[in-house]
């Protein structure tokens, strides 16, 4: 038997003791937000507490560089884009406007003293003012640090993503964001729009404005053989209950009004946030309807006129595993990370191949580092003694000085390199059961880890990258390339690849990967020494 929460029930800690022969408890929304920036390192949590307030639980930990501090915390209006590893993270321009002032309903979060804390808020989890899929930002009375982190539910089965990207002649994205917790019978949902022309527009303003719909079409499938978003064969609005024009869930510009598009998104960003119910009845009809959903923005000169469209896909969780099958060493190192909007998650699993406990002492013992390094590791000639040497430097997209670096686990993650994964995870996440051999005593790396600076996906992401355990000599360094997965599955996605070979007056190579089949995600290059 299964009891739901309901919004007229106190949501008390959300476990909900029922004695009929036995005890259930059933499970509510949580939301979480993860920070590790400037000298402040751990979470926050959010729940109900009963059916007026909400819990906010800190779990926090200053550094040495920081030990102590005095914020003021708001709530701003988008999630934090983790493929941002810049000090524009958390912007303004990136963030959005400021919503809500923790600090006149809660007070200052001073460092020490309330790092280990709850509190009492007003404020609620989801709806018109709800804190999921918006960021909270910290800052001293002096702006001089800032952080920032995205506003996310702890179970990955409550959130669901699909994005439109347009390529021309407008570019840029939309996001559906859905939440659905049904044990609690909570929901919520929007739209995060972010688009720019992509050719020069004559008239003089920031934007412009535009209708813009859902269609829904069977007859052309842009997954199967051609992916030109061709939106000739457009003709049906989605309106999957026949509620007429204007009224349909396709409506999108009669329920949430004209979309914005920049004209010149190096000037001025138009990211631009809506919510209505009709979002959250689309999450439903599109996990019902079999048909290709496409967004249509019209002309607004020609307002019957197409002026372009994108497919509406799923956005799938990033899932990526780097195996380790060599010097007696076997296992894998896992990264997931559920959108571009949330941290990434890390999952050491190694051990020695004779799952020996003494063998594994020998090899917790021996290592050095955990890194992620430039490059894949390459056989070069069958020398397999340089096979892991083949993989260049540390991964260092934000040029952090390596020689002023924290101690392991004495730093947040931005004081580290990105690839430095013992910096940034040793004694990290201690509520997780990470089974360490020799606990405190190695640089041991066993479980499940967070990293707000670890993205699987964008520029800096580091799929195809080389992650390398480095161990005392006379033992070798072992290591695996970090490759796509198929999620929840241990199956290896399918990639296309392309080369180019250069012979005279450079020599050298160019590899180009993809997903197979899937045009529109990123792809990596890969260039060889030249």
């Amino acid at each position: 038997m299964w009891y739901r929460c309901s919004h007229l029930r106190p949501k008390l800690l959300c476990l909900l003791y029922i004695v009929l022969n036995s005890v259930e408890i059933t499970k509510c929304l949580v939301l979480r937000a993860y920070l590790s920036q400037h000298g402040l390192h751990g979470e926050l949590e959010f729940s109900h507490k009963n059916d007026t307030l909400i819990s906010i639980r800190t779990n926090l930990k200053p550094t040495l560089q920081y030990p102590d501090g005095v914020w003021r915390w708001t709530i701003h209006e988008f999630p934090v884009d983790y493929r941002d590893l810049s000090e524009d993270r958390c912007s303004d321009a990136n963030l959005g406007q400021e919503l809500i002032d923790l600090t006149e309903e809660l007070g200052y979060l001073i460092i020490p003293g309330k790092d280990h804390a709850e509190f009492e808020s007003k404020n609620t989890l989801t709806g018109p003012n709800g804190l999921w899929g918006k960021s909270i930002v910290f800052e001293t009375a002096e702006r001089d640090r800032v952080i920032c982190a995205s506003i996310l539910a702890t179970d990955k089965t409550y959130e669901k993503n699909a994005i439109a990207r347009f390529t021309s002649p407008v570019a840029g994205t939309l996001y559906f964001r859905w939440l659905s917790a049904r044990e609690s019978d909570e929901s919520d949902s929007y739209i995060q729009a972010d688009l720019y022309h992509t050719k020069a527009v004559s008239d003089k303003v920031p934007f412009t404005e535009h209708k813009w719909k859902l269609f829904v079409t069977d007859i052309f499938d842009a997954d199967k053989g051609n992916y030109e978003d061709n939106c000739n064969v457009l003709q049906l609005v989605f309106d999957p209950e026949n509620s007429g024009d204007g009224m349909s869930v396709g409506d999108l510009d009669s329920r949430l009004g004209l979309i914005k598009v920049a004209t010149d998104a190096n000037i001025m960003k138009t990211k631009t946030l809506f919510k209505d119910e009709v979002i959250n009845v689309l999450r439903s009809d599109m996990e019902v309807t079999r048909r290709s959903l496409y967004v249509v923005i019209y002309d607004n000169r020609h307002p019957d006129s197409f002026l372009a469209c994108a497919k509406l896909r799923p956005m799938l969780p990033k899932s990526t595993k780097a195996l380790i099958n060599m010097e007696g060493i076997r296992g894998s190192v896992d990264f997931t990370q559920r959108s571009p909007f949330d941290p990434t998650w890390t999952n050491f699993q190694l051990g020695a191949s004779d799952q020996d406990y003494e063998s594994n002492l020998r090899f917790v013992s021996s290592v050095l580092q955990y890194n992620v390094r430039d490059l894949p590791p390459r056989l070069v000639a069958d020398d397999l003694q340089s096979y892991c040497n083949s993989t260049s430097g540390i991964y260092n997209p934000t040029q952090v000085d390596l020689k002023t670096l924290p101690p392991p686990g004495m730093g947040t993650q931005d004081q580290y390199p990105v690839g430095h994964l013992l910096g940034k995870h040793k004694d990290r996440t201690e509520y997780l059961n990470h089974k360490y051999l020799l606990p405190g005593l190695a640089s041991e790396l066993s479980g499940a880890y967070w990293d707000v600076y670890l993205p699987l996906q964008g520029v800096h992401s580091v799929v195809h990258r080389a992650i390398v355990i480095e161990r005392r000599e006379p033992k070798r360094n072992v290591c695996g390339t970090i490759l796509l997965y198929e999620t929840d599955t241990e199956y290896q996605t399918p990639m296309f690849s392309a080369q180019v070979i250069f012979r005279y007056p450079i020599v050298g190579r160019v590899i180009f990967r993809q997903p197979q089949d899937r045009p529109w995600e990123d792809t990596t290059i890969i260039v060889e020494s030249m």
